[in-house]
């Protein structure tokens, strides 16, 4: 988007802010950016539609991702016994099993 004298002028003034993500000229209000403290004016500086956009598309990468890591664990190789993750095989060495520890006297 072109960025106008008109626009540059509203941004000057306050009422209208640029969107870091998108470049879109908006009104500076609750309306169009997220609130966020730490910012000078109080407000994000991505637009609601560009954060809402990005955390989609990011989203949709983790689901992406995790179902390709899922498919590259080994099924179980011998019927009738259960995979034993790497943490269950770590942590069997510490835990003590019921009824095997001796009765304090």
């Amino acid at each position: 988007m072109a960025r106008t004298t008109n626009d540059e002028a509203k941004i000057a003034a306050g009422t209208h802010k640029r969107c870091t993500k998108s470049g879109i000229v908006l009104p500076a209000t609750p309306e169009f950016f997220y609130r966020d403290k730490s910012q000078k004016d109080g407000l994000s500086p991505w637009s609601k539609d560009a954060e809402r956009a990005y955390n989609k598309a990011y989203r949709a990468g983790l689901k992406d991702a995790k179902a390709t890591r899922k498919g590259d664990i080994p099924t179980n190789t011998r019927p009738g016994k259960a995979r034993v993750t790497k943490f269950e095989k770590a942590m069997s060495g510490d835990r003590v099993k019921r009824g095997t520890h001796k009765a304090r006297a």
